[in-house]
């Protein structure tokens, strides 16, 4: 209901989420390379004798780091590739048909299964 609600209204971030909206716009990269942050930086922190007043360090940092290598797999690789894609084949994606959606399919959409 949120969202539906402040679609409506065009409801815009403050400034101050910025950061936060350009996670959400990176998540996908952030997902695919978190896991090089995370393991690179517990070696450290193991070799450095686990100490417990690192950890928020740790955590705080592992997000900015996770949070930079994902704008730059973005920005250097996913959205020129983006581009570079969709330059090469146009429309191609319109005169496709979905998958989801079958002719005959019954009103909403959903195909009838046959039971056998």
């Amino acid at each position: 209901m949120f969202i539906a609600a402040t679609a409506q209204t065009q409801w815009k971030a403050p400034s101050i989420l910025s950061p936060l909206l350009k996670i959400g716009q990176y998540s996908y990269e952030i997902y695919l390379t978190h896991v090089f942050v995370v393991f690179g930086l517990l070696s450290l922190f193991l070799r450095a004798g686990k100490p417990m007043s690192l950890v928020p360090v740790y955590f705080v940092g592992t997000i900015l780091i996770s949070g930079l290598l994902g704008a730059a797999v973005a920005n250097l690789y996913s959205e020129p590739m983006n581009r570079f894609l969709r330059s090469k084949l146009g429309n191609i994606g319109r005169k496709v048909p979905s998958i989801a959606y079958e002719p005959g399919g019954l009103q909403d959409g959903t195909v009838a299964s046959s039971n056998s």
